[in-house]
């Protein structure tokens, strides 16, 4: 059985997003390479990460069960990637069983345009992230992803939601749900080997920079702490995505002589964010809108107890008050109170990050996720 598997994957793992997902994914895969051998199946990984790529791939890696081929995209990827990826699942429209796309353009490229049974896996609620778009263009794009997706979900032999907040979505949209199963996204090993050497009072905040992750109440619930004598220093790490909202949130951490306990150190290389987690006391996020965040549950699995919004996905990966605390995100003074008793209490912040531990070994560690792809692909050659 040959699956191609249009995905961004990269050799080289960065700290973010879909590429982090693709990484975890195709490393769990290559844990599981005797049963994909057992079902004389083969992974053709398609990718956009460069052509640079496939010279990294293989080496003392055995990727007899997975092969790679990779190309650029071009900019704007709205306006360019239907082509493109035309272009690059051509070949593969008589040579492969079923396709897999994480990706909405070779998605819609595979189910529509060259009518390929196809997988696909909706990573993000795009009718509610639409509202959080900072500019027209970027609502454009929404709007153009979303018609993609309304036309090509018609076609789909399966779709796979990463939480049951995409369930609940799907079926509050468009009523049937028969054809959608449930496989949540891995998480590297990297993570779980990750060391805790606390920073005592280090709050870490990964994500990218925008209205939408919410910045500005953890900076407040900082300011909030430190006036009650609580000693943290937050550190945000993720890219700048509305540069208008990080403008602000300098400006207010300079007007409010916040400087020497907030930082902002932009997009990290994977290295040192896994340094951040082990040094964190806390990771917080007050999103007002995730559909299941990496930065919880790679902080889960570092053993890091987590602050994050009772809202959307989150609390399908946090039990409250026990894997770890889940508050509204607008609320400044319960945010600072959460974050002040796990600081305060070292012992409740072993216990709690013992217990995410636990909770992300069992449903996200890498290979588990590919075993389920797999039995995936296996149900889909059946029926």
């Amino acid at each position: 059985m040959d699956i191609l598997l249009v995905i961004p994957y990269s050799q080289s793992r960065t700290s973010f997003g879909p590429i982090g997902v693709a990484c975890d994914t195709i490393e769990g895969f290559m844990k599981i390479q005797t049963q994909l051998s057992k079902n004389d199946m083969t992974l053709h990984i398609l990718s956009t990460q460069g052509r640079d790529n496939k010279n990294q791939v293989g080496g003392d890696i055995d990727t007899s069960n997975i092969k790679f081929n990779f190309f650029n995209n071009i900019r704007p990827f709205s306006l360019t990637s239907d082509i493109n990826y035309f272009l690059r699942m051509l070949k593969y429209c008589n040579s492969v069983d079923l396709v897999h796309s994480h990706d909405i353009y070779g998605g819609f490229c595979g189910a529509c345009l060259l009518r390929m049974p196809m997988v696909f896996t909706l990573h993000g609620i795009l009718w509610n992230e639409r509202g959080y778009a900072s500019d027209r263009y970027t609502k454009l794009v929404f709007d153009m992803e979303l018609a993609r997706f309304k036309r090509m979900s018609k076609h789909l032999k399966h779709l796979v939601a990463i939480s049951p907040y995409v369930i609940d979505e799907l079926k509050s949209v468009y009523g049937d749900i028969s054809k959608v199963s449930l496989i949540e996204n891995p998480v590297s090993d990297a993570f779980y080997d990750v060391k805790k050497e606390e920073d005592e009072g280090l709050i870490l905040v990964p994500g990218v920079i925008s209205y939408r992750k919410n910045q500005l109440s953890l900076i407040k619930a900082a300011e909030l702490l430190r006036k009650g004598g609580t000693d943290v220093r937050v550190v945000f790490t993720g890219a700048v995505k509305d540069g208008i909202y990080y403008q602000g949130l300098k400006d207010y951490v300079r007007k409010h002589e916040l400087e020497e306990y907030v930082s902002f150190a932009g997009q990290v290389p994977l290295p040192d964010l896994l340094n951040l987690y082990s040094r964190a006391s806390v990771v917080a996020l007050t999103s007002r809108q995730e559909t299941a965040p990496m930065s919880i549950s790679e902080a889960m699995a570092t053993g890091t107890p987590v602050v994050a919004s009772d809202l959307s996905g989150i609390p399908h990966m946090i039990e409250d008050n026990v894997s770890g605390f889940l508050i509204d995100p607008d609320d400044i003074s319960q945010i600072s109170e959460k974050i002040r008793v796990l600081t305060d209490d070292k012992k409740l912040r072993h216990r709690t990050g013992l217990l995410a531990r636990d909770v992300a070994a069992k449903r996200w560690k890498n290979d588990i996720i590919a075993e389920n792809l797999l039995n995936l692909y296996l149900r889909m050659a059946d029926s």
